[in-house]
């Protein structure tokens, strides 16, 4: 009694178009008719990974087990014709073991059965050492691995792989090795469904005369480690929509401009190498790319103003537009300053590390460049103190959004108070420290660059429990963002803030007004039970 059995395949596919790749498999083991459906779906296929990292005993049998395993995975897959995806990693020798005989004899074994599974390839990573690093060790084994891996890793590079879809190759070497470049008939020249390619370590040869490329589905493209000539890409890739380069050496085509390269391109992300060329050389070449991101250089002095690459590329932004200001954590933190108006997106991403990390780009000069485009502003908790230290009139601002989540109070003045723990009467509240700010607001000014415009000072937080902002805190927080300047302003108090019915008398003192704009369903509910 399946009810799919009274539906049209079309249907049923679409069903499977929700459903991800492991549950696509589940689904084919249904009937025979869900089997048939399932097997064409562009989700079906086998997910196979080998990582000798995960093999770290000395036993060389254990090891050859551990090679043997995977090939026999491999084609069992084959036999059954199926697609499938690959995630090889042979890399685990550079780092926490020497070359040896059954390692070279694994690692060929490998090759070899991903070159019988080339027809049935939808998606392959492969991660493989820099074999020229470690020549002399190779040589000692007197068996010539050196050009049984490398012929074999080469012949499946060349190969062509008709359902591959997304391929990501890394090659491990460290910085006395160039990169590698890849085959000049890479895929066979051909690769009807290809639409994402990754290289990390690995550059592209000049293409062969008289040899036609056809990657006509291919639209995103990322370098990372290596020299890129931008001319070479243009040849095998002139429909790419993304480009994204990070620590590349560019060489740019100086008989050809970069947009007539690419005219395609709606999304850049360049994160050059330092000394390296651009691979633009005016605004001109960047004002049609919708969305670029430019790694900013941290520099050996403090900053003065903004370079002129990066100023290059806000030429494009149209009124409104926005200043978004966040730091992202996580290994490398980094802070990223992203302008969007007009239909164009320009992101400014800066390391912040501990030996440069007072020396942060300031923003009076890129904010100046835009003259008084900029009408919003979003800043994170993290920024508060960076945009506080860059003081410049920023023009007729409609609204300025700053984010609360993920405060911490040990880190910020201005948080150095138990956010949960709330006042119940007016007589609680800090008076006294309240009106010190209200007195300090209220000290004439000459010329307040944003005149007698209404401007909307927004507080919002995705924390799980809810903030208190008390009115002397709300205050303190308007001296730091340089509010004090503004004649006319509305509090507006998003999802994840919460001020008290006290703290709103209080603010009326200041604000033109004080509202709750939150429209999520736990705030409604919330709001309703009180």
């Amino acid at each position: 009694m399946d009810p799919a059995s009274r539906l049209p395949p079309e249907l049923v596919t679409i069903v499977l178009n929700y459903l991800g790749q492991p549950d696509v498999l589940r689904a084919a083991r249904i009937s025979p008719r869900w089997r048939a459906i399932a097997i064409s779906h562009p989700s079906f296929y086998a997910h196979l990974v080998f990582d000798d990292y995960a093999d770290l005993v000395s036993d060389d049998y254990a090891s050859s087990a551990h090679f043997e395993a995977f090939c026999l995975d491999v084609a069992y897959v084959v036999e059954r014709n199926v697609r499938i995806s690959l995630h090889v990693a042979l890399d685990s020798v550079t780092t926490i073991r020497p070359y040896t005989k059954t390692w070279l004899d694994g690692a060929v074994q490998v090759a070899r059965s991903l070159l019988q599974a080339c027809p049935f390839i939808v998606r392959l990573r492969l991660v493989t050492p820099c074999l020229e690093h470690l020549q002399d060790a190779l040589d000692e084994l007197l068996v010539h691995p050196y050009e049984r891996i490398h012929n074999t890793l080469d012949d499946l590079l060349q190969q062509p792989l008709p359902l591959l879809e997304f391929i990501d190759l890394t090659l491990v070497r460290d910085g006395n090795h160039d990169a590698r470049p890849l085959p000049s008939s890479f895929l066979g020249g051909r690769a009807p469904k290809l639409r994402r390619l990754v290289l990390s370590g690995y550059s592209l040869a000049p293409s062969t005369p008289g040899v036609e490329y056809s990657f006509p589905r291919l639209r995103t493209f990322a370098l990372d480690n290596a020299r890129c000539a931008l001319l070479n890409v243009a040849e095998r890739f002139p429909a790419l929509v993304e480009l994204s380069c990070s620590s590349t050496e560019f060489i740019p085509a100086d008989s050809v401009g970069f947009h007539k390269l690419f005219p395609r391109l709606k999304h850049l992300d360049v994160q050059p190498l330092p000394g390296s060329p651009l691979p633009w050389t005016n605004a001109e070449q960047t004002a049609q790319i919708a969305s670029v991101s430019y790694q900013l250089r941290v520099p050996l002095r403090p900053h003065t103003e903004f370079e002129e690459p990066p100023l290059q590329l806000v030429r494009c932004i149209q009124a409104p537009a926005r200043l978004k200001i966040l730091k992202v954590a996580g290994l490398r933190p980094k802070m990223h300053i992203r302008i969007k108006g007009g239909g164009f997106t320009r992101t400014f991403v800066h390391e912040l590390t501990k030996k440069y990390e007072h020396n942060w780009p300031p923003l009076k000069g890129l904010v100046a460049s835009l003259g008084e485009r900029i009408t919003h502003i979003c800043i994170n908790w993290q920024c508060l103190r960076y945009y506080a230290s860059s003081t410049w009139p920023p023009g007729p601002v409609r609204r300025i959004e700053v984010d609360l989540t993920d405060i911490r109070r040990s880190d910020d003045h201005l948080f150095n108070y138990d956010m949960h723990s709330r006042h119940t009467t007016t007589a609680d509240a800090e008076l006294d420290e309240f009106d010190l700010h209200v007195a300090s607001l209220r000290v004439p000014l000459p010329q307040s660059p944003y005149g007698t415009s209404l401007v909307e000072l927004a507080l919002s937080s995705r924390r799980g429990s809810s903030i208190w902002f008390p009115a002397h805190k709300v205050l303190e927080l308007m001296r730091l963002l340089e509010l004090h300047l503004v004649r006319r302003m509305t509090l507006v108090v998003t999802h994840g803030v919460v001020i008290e019915p006290e703290d709103v008398e209080l603010l009326l003192v200041v604000f033109v007004d004080v509202q709750s704009s939150c429209t999520c369903t736990a705030c409604i509910n919330k709001q309703s039970s009180t």
